[in-house]
């Protein structure tokens, strides 16, 4: 049996107005009729932006400026007849109004609104990662374990993050005990847990 060659594919997440472009994939292609993010195959002696740069155009009309690109994820996914490495990046700079070049719908959706089931397997990872805080807070040592709880909740005041990882390391167990349950309740209200 032959051994299936991995395709390197580009993958665009491309964002305006807090939605993301989309594109329906033509009923007679491998997938055909699910919703797919911009991109295709990275061709020989193309980076990875080069061909996003080229596939974005060459699909929808919109011109991104390579240095504008940000990594989002890494996939790797074997349909059993076809394998796949879906090398995904994300730009809020695309310039123009995009248009279906070869002959797809395109639309504009909200991340939050984007599903699973209306994307192919390969996809899902990727709609996952874009449904993640951008950003989250990490709590770090604290000086004074009786000031800490209001430290970090007005800290958590002023920040908002969606996603806080408590990390005190200096914070022994038998200097917290007595605060833990009763102060972050406290806490925990500042940041809607």
């Amino acid at each position: 049996m032959t051994p299936v060659q991995e395709i390197h594919v580009a993958v665009g997440v491309v964002f305006r107005d807090g939605k993301v472009l989309i594109a329906r994939r033509p009923d007679h292609v491998h997938q055909g009729g699910l919703l797919e993010f911009p991109g295709g195959k990275v061709e020989t002696g193309e980076t990875v932006q080069q061909a996003l740069v080229r596939e974005i155009r060459e699909e929808t009309g919109l011109r991104i400026n390579p240095d504008l690109l940000e990594p989002v994820i890494g996939v790797r996914h074997d349909y059993g007849d076809k394998r796949v490495f879906l090398d995904v990046w994300e730009t809020s700079s695309a310039e123009g109004d995009p248009e279906g070049r070869e002959g797809q719908a395109i639309q504009w959706l909200d991340v939050q609104d984007l599903a699973d089931v209306d994307f192919p397997a390969a996809n899902r990872p990727i709609i996952r990662a874009l449904k993640l805080p951008r950003r989250y807070a990490i709590t770090g040592s604290a000086g004074d374990p009786s000031a800490f709880p209001e430290q970090l909740r007005q800290r958590l005041l002023e920040t908002r993050p969606q996603v806080c990882l408590f990390r005190a390391p200096g914070l022994s167990d038998e200097s917290t005990s007595g605060w833990r349950a009763g102060h972050w309740r406290r806490v925990a209200p500042a940041i809607r847990c």
